[in-house]
């Protein structure tokens, strides 16, 4: 019984990492005992690193017990997919592993793939309610060079090669996948000691009222300060930071650090009604404790609520719009003020705008770079009339020229941002811009 249960996952009753590798070991011997025999025209050995997608928001939004059932169910449906001598293990957490012998080609590996897929089209019943269920897959073919530690850790790269491409997919490993891996496990490091050591920072683009020409914002845009590679745009490490699940401590600092500066500014003569607009991701929308958080960071800078902003982009909204729903209207409860990022880049803008308790729409550059010439952007125009029709304000994005500023004016656009006006700055700079009162 002992060695029963050191060598299986005490959960699922699946093996564990340790027989996994036992049987790998096993599988390897026979390739290379059989490699050139044509007394024996048997196939390679295959790795399926399994992982279920947003496995976390389950675990988060619905509690652990109901994360370690839907492991249960899963495993059960596995087991039952393979085909006859794979073997089946559950490596960690919500990471399985399928063992496929005779692998003749990536063509038994796709069979085994889309029988795991075609499985998944059924939901899992969980007392909250029915759970679909998607899957990255990450695939490494065995040879004769291979060993246990090298097959495993390349069908890891190409699983992380499968969750980087937005999940629900399968992918087998090639040598840039290792690499790509590596800068991954670095960058997440590196952000680690970044956090620890204070080297995240905030910069601020101002924002501007249309009719007026005055700041009336600023969108706070996270920066990294690398000790040996400078300036690090969020592009460059956003990504990782969502993977790792760090998103959510940098989105708390965040939060608390941007209404922070908004406190001070609003002391400032003549800008009392200045805000700081925030934006939020995917993950951060599904953490459980992003309302009390939002409520004590302006209890604690003692700043009235309307001087923050909280952007969500329309993609977050579209794949779960009840979730997102629920979380917005606690948000807009504690009366801060919430817009839609990148308006205009989704596909059910008009469906869905009237069900948010959104107050601004931010209209993407792309629609903002034709203003000015002879054609317009009818886009833009629309999403102003839409708009006003509904009591939204409207922000411009990425607006660079005075022609495209004068177009703003006369379409009725409330709010604009871009380089005309002036580029993401420190903290001290834009209180010094602010102070300036420039106008535009």
């Amino acid at each position: 019984r002992l060695f029963h249960q050191a060598r299986h996952n005490q959960l699922t009753g699946l093996p564990n990492r340790h027989a996994i590798g036992e049987r790998l070991d096993e599988l390897l011997t026979q390739v290379r005992s059989h490699d050139g025999d044509d007394r024996r025209p048997g196939g390679r050995a295959a790795v399926m690193f399994i992982d279920l997608d947003r496995f976390k928001v389950v675990n988060d939004s619905f509690g652990h017990a109901s994360g370690d059932h839907l492991l249960v169910r899963f495993a059960g449906r596995l087991q039952n997919l393979v085909r006859q001598g794979d073997f089946v293990g559950h490596f960690a957490a919500d990471e399985f592993v399928v063992l496929l012998d005779d692998v003749h080609g990536l063509d038994d590996v796709q069979f085994v793939a889309d029988r795991i897929d075609a499985a998944l089209d059924e939901p899992f019943a969980l007392d909250e309610g029915h759970i679909y269920l998607t899957v990255s897959i990450g695939v490494a073919l065995a040879d004769r060079t291979s060993t246990s530690e090298s097959l495993l850790h390349q069908a890891d790269a190409a699983l992380f090669e499968a969750k980087q491409l937005g999940g629900d997919r399968l992918a087998v490993y090639d040598t840039a996948m290792q690499t790509r891996a590596v800068e991954h496990l670095r960058v997440d490091r590196d952000l680690r000691l970044a956090i620890e050591q204070g080297d995240l920072e905030l910069h601020y683009q101002p924002e501007i009222d249309v009719g007026g020409g005055m700041i009336v914002g600023a969108e706070a845009l996270l920066r990294w300060q690398h000790t040996d590679r400078g300036l690090v745009f969020p592009k460059d490490f956003i990504g990782v930071a969502e993977d790792t699940g760090l998103i959510v401590r940098i989105g708390r600092w965040v939060i608390e650090e941007a209404v922070r500066q908004v406190a001070t500014w609003r002391r400032l003569a003549g800008h009392e009604d200045v805000w700081v607009s925030v934006n939020l991701s995917a993950r951060q929308l599904t953490w459980r404790d992003l309302v009390p958080v939002v409520a004590a960071a302006l209890r604690d800078a003692e700043v009235d609520p309307d001087a923050l902003m909280l952007e969500i982009t329309e993609s977050v909204l579209i794949d779960d719009a009840e979730a997102a729903l629920h979380v917005l209207g606690e948000l807009k409860a504690l009366g801060v003020r919430l817009a839609i990022d990148d308006f205009g880049t989704g596909f059910s803008s008009l469906s869905y705008l009237h069900r948010f308790p959104v107050d601004v729409v931010k209209i993407d550059r792309a629609f903002v770079s034709p203003l000015g010439a002879p054609d317009g952007s009818p886009v833009a125009a629309a999403v102003v009339q839409m708009a006003r029709a509904l009591g939204i304000e409207t922000c411009a994005e990425g607006v660079e020229s005075p022609e495209q500023l004068a177009a703003l004016r006369t379409l009725g656009c409330d709010v604009a941002q871009g380089f005309l006006f002036a580029t993401a700055v420190p903290a001290a700079d834009f209180v010094e811009l602010l102070a300036s009162a420039p106008r535009w």
